[in-house]
């Protein structure tokens, strides 16, 4: 029987993505972690309307939650990552703090004040504890929209095979992830900085969920989509400088 370039490519690719290691990849995904940021014992001071841009330590991480403890309600507070602000809880109490939803791979959020000085006591993100490997660049290559909607294809399909678990922690982050991607680039243009940043975004989503993606890679339902979205993703990789 002749097998065609195409599928002998195909074949390779998948064997080669098959090779990584389930074990190690299990376990990040049920550990988590609290990085904390105390910048000194007494806090620091906001000015009004003053916008501050704090790390993920050690890199892209899916962070669930992040927690900004304050001094009190400020109008007007909120939380910026990959390019989007984020619904924020204010807690009053004792020890007053914000809690804004993530559950995306950043890299940084950027906190925005609002009409009035704060104090700024600490910020906690609770994360899995896996560094995804994703860099911030500029997006060189062709217009990126035919594999951001191969990749928001494969997530559809896959989305018929995986428990409501794993479509909140795995599928849906990345569907929203290349979304945004697609949309920054249609607004902004392929080389701009902006759009290296959303296709970075979604590199590190789809890198959190490789154990997911491997273990959907042994299910002949599930096979072909998941070679697909990964091959996708690749291709996304080499044209971010």
């Amino acid at each position: 029987m002749k097998v065609s370039p195409q599928f002998s490519l195909w074949f390779a690719l998948s064997l080669a993505l098959a090779s990584v290691s389930l074990t190690s990849a299990h376990a990040s995904h049920d550990l988590k972690i609290k990085s904390v940021y105390v910048l000194n014992s007494e806090g620091v001071k906001i000015k009004k309307k003053e916008k501050l841009t704090y790390s993920v330590e050690g890199g892209w991480k899916h962070v669930t939650k992040v927690k900004i403890k304050v001094k009190a309600e400020v109008p007007g507070f909120s939380v910026r990552a990959n390019g989007t602000v984020r619904r924020v809880t204010f807690y009053p109490g004792i020890d007053p703090y914000y809690l804004a939803e993530v559950n995306e791979a950043i890299h940084a959020i950027e906190l925005m004040n609002g009409d009035l000085d704060c104090i700024l006591n600490g910020i906690y993100f609770d994360a899995y504890d896996r560094i995804v490997d994703s860099r911030i660049g500029h997006f060189y290559g062709s217009f990126p929209s035919h594999e951001v909607n191969e990749i928001l294809q494969s997530v559809q399909e896959l989305s018929r095979f995986v428990s409501l678990e794993q479509q909140q922690q795995f599928i849906q982050p990345i569907a929203v992830a290349a979304g945004r991607a697609l949309a920054v680039a249609y607004g902004r243009g392929d080389v701009s900085m902006r759009t290296g940043q959303a296709i970075s975004a979604l590199i590190a989503q789809i890198d959190f969920a490789e154990a997911f993606l491997t273990e959907k890679m042994s299910i002949d339902a599930t096979y072909g989509w998941t070679v697909k979205l990964l091959s996708h993703k690749e291709r996304l990789s080499d044209m971010i400088d």
